[in-house]
């Protein structure tokens, strides 16, 4: 059987290239407080290696992530944590994330492989290049869920889409397909379907061709100029979620998010 630290896989293919996988397909690729932890240590592991060049991220199945378990924060992993001390500790497990992926030095890639929910899409602005299948969704559900965007999403989706345009899909929660997302600069490039794996390891081995540490120190230059931003503005989007974890309207949400898994299982 497998257990959550089975549910992000670390695939060394080489020296040079780690691939994670969501390896979660059951629950559509959903972040368990696990799977962030095991996410952390990837990344901590991967800073340290002076091999690694390319850090590379997918999804198993037909989702590449359905964004964070709802439940998650709310499951008390101790008999002596009270509900208050869960939700800080979750909230201080993700911006022990996202810290981590605004400090990383290599190169990141994420390779998307299906629909893709909440912290499956605002993690990718943090990353250095990101490539969607031809049946790649796009979705941030933060306010039908009661919640508050995350992952510096506040700025980096308005940076990249445009005042107008940032706020629709930030706050209406409007899907956008895979040529939308490419028209407003989420993704890259549009891979087919059915060339998707051919074309991602074209990618990986183009970008491991280049001069290495060009690479990298041309990515720590720009990186630079935004990361004290960057954590400034994980601590203020991570402040107002701890309020909305405990506001009426993201418990009634969880709610009929758990009725509406039972009704499905029965």
């Amino acid at each position: 059987m497998s257990t959550e630290i089975d549910e992000i896989l670390l695939n060394k293919k080489c020296s040079k290239h780690w691939e994670i996988l969501l390896n979660r397909p059951s629950k559509l690729n959903s972040f368990t407080l696990t799977m962030y932890q095991r996410f952390i240590e990837i990344l901590q592991e991967g800073k340290q290696d002076e091999n690694l060049i390319i850090l590379s991220v997918r999804g198993v199945g037909k989702y590449f992530s359905s964004g964070a378990d709802l439940t998650s924060p709310l499951k008390i992993s101790s008999t002596d944590r009270t509900i208050d001390e869960q939700l800080n500790f979750a909230a201080d497990l993700l911006k022990r994330f996202i810290d981590e992926l605004i400090e990383f030095p290599k190169i990141l890639l994420g390779f998307v492989n299906g629909p893709s929910i909440g912290i499956g899409v605002t993690m990718l602005l943090l990353f250095d290049g990101v490539y969607g299948s031809t049946s790649s969704t796009y979705e941030l559900p933060f306010t039908r869920t009661g919640q508050s965007p995350e992952c510096c999403s506040s700025w980096t989706i308005i940076h990249q889409m445009g005042f107008v345009c940032g706020k629709e899909f930030l706050l209406f929660n409007r899907q956008l397909n895979s040529s939308e997302a490419l028209q407003r600069g989420l993704i890259n490039r549009i891979l087919p379907d059915e060339q998707f794996d051919q074309i991602r390891e074209n990618i990986i081995e183009t970008i491991l061709s280049l001069p290495k540490q060009s690479l990298l120190s041309s990515k720590e230059i720009i990186q630079k100029h935004f990361r004290k931003h960057f954590h400034q503005i994980n601590d203020d989007e991570l402040n107002l979620l701890r309020t909305r974890w405990t506001s009426e309207e993201f418990i009634q949400r969880i709610f009929q998010f758990s009725q509406r898994k039972i009704s499905s299982n029965l």
